[in-house]
């Protein structure tokens, strides 16, 4: 009886060794890829503050040629002619696609 109990507890024993060591051998990576990781985020978030920056600076430069159309435009407004007109919509379109 007790031999049985001891060869019962072996065989657990003996599983409890190879599923901890497969768990350690799956894992063992791990420490790796969490590194890699958090290198790939902070990279990523580098990116993304570049491209906010980026963004704010275009954003810029479409409100100061959007200001400046509206200058032209208040400035030219009496002696503007249809040629005229067509011009300022051209700088007003292509000031627009510079925004996006």
């Amino acid at each position: 009886m007790l031999r049985t109990e001891l060869a019962e507890i072996r065989g657990k024993s003996a599983r409890v060794q190879r599923d901890y060591d497969d768990l350690e051998s799956d894992h063992s990576q791990c420490p790796y890829w969490i590194q890699r990781n958090e290198s790939l985020a902070m990279t990523l978030d580098d990116r993304c503050q570049k491209l906010a920056k980026e963004n704010e600076r275009l954003q810029t430069m479409c409100d100061e040629l959007t200001s400046e159309i509206r200058r032209l435009r208040a400035q030219n407004f009496d002696e503007v002619d249809n040629t005229d007109d067509v011009d300022l919509r051209a700088l007003r379109m292509l000031a627009l696609l510079e925004c996006w």
